[in-house]
């Protein structure tokens, strides 16, 4: 089955060193750069994939109430109940806001090519926000067909869009409509799958299922898995991240973001 036990993983950056009291549970990650958000010390800090050096991009009473962070290549996205704060990266301030427009209950955001996807499910719909000027966002709805998203717990996009379900079903939609796709070698069911990790560069989809502490990796194109890796610090992890080029998987616990090595 591939898989592969670690009885301790490296720290790749304690969050404290960059940021006195820091903690995150949640990032976006660009092709640069990692983007973690603190909602009680509502501040937003950038950490460069290269050199590990680290800056706050943004911070303030107005991202109270903060709940999930999206980025692009330039900007970040911090959404709250009732809008979705727009932060100029370079400029270290908030440049725009969208107020909500008929959305239900929001479970994850995702930055990809100039727009902005939210997977609404409650209204079982993905909006599309293509606002390549910030002027006058144009929404739009992804899928095509009624799909059921109440269990949804994650959304990735590659290209493709990916829906990951709390039972571990995985679904795959190409321009709205859902495509084939299978997952097959694992010997055991997903126990609680909480987020779903690809992007364009990689090959495979990551999973972290943090009640079985393990993150599984799925090859995109046949479905296979690929490999799993055990570790018990995953039972506090909050977000995953990975990068095929460097043969890491980034995990979030916290104040620390540590590292398992890829096995080819």
């Amino acid at each position: 089955t591939k898989e592969y036990k670690i009885d301790k993983a490296e720290v790749y950056m304690d969050l404290n060193l960059a940021k006195e009291g820091f903690k995150a549970d949640k990032w976006a990650a660009t092709e640069k750069y990692l983007y973690l958000f603190d909602s009680s010390k509502y501040s937003v800090l950038q950490i460069d994939k290269e050199n590990k050096s680290t800056k706050v991009v943004a911070g303030g009473e107005k991202l109270i109430g903060g709940k999930l962070i999206a980025a692009d290549e330039n900007r970040v996205f911090i959404s709250t109940q009732d809008k979705i704060m727009i932060i100029d990266v370079a400029k270290t301030e908030i440049i725009n806001e969208l107020k909500a427009d008929k959305w239900g209950e929001i479970g994850e955001l995702i930055g990809f090519s100039g727009s902005l996807y939210l997977l609404d499910k409650q209204n079982n719909q993905i909006w599309k926000y293509q606002d390549p000027n910030l002027a006058k966002p144009a929404k739009g709805t992804y899928l095509k067909k009624e799909t059921n998203l109440k269990d949804a717990v994650s959304l990735a996009i590659d290209g493709f869009v990916w829906v990951l379900y709390s039972d571990g079903e995985i679904i795959k939609f190409s321009r709205g409509v859902k495509d084939n796709f299978n997952m097959t070698g694992l010997d055991k069911p997903l126990i609680e799958p909480i987020k779903l990790y690809t992007q364009a560069s990689l090959d495979n989809l990551y999973i972290l299922d943090r009640k079985a502490m393990k993150v599984v990796v799925i090859n995109k194109e046949t479905g296979e898995l690929a490999g799993q890796y055990l570790w018990p610090g995953i039972s506090g992890t909050t977000d995953i991240y990975a990068d095929e080029s460097k043969n890491q998987i980034l995990l979030l616990v916290n104040d620390r973001i540590y590292q398992l090595d890829l096995r080819k």
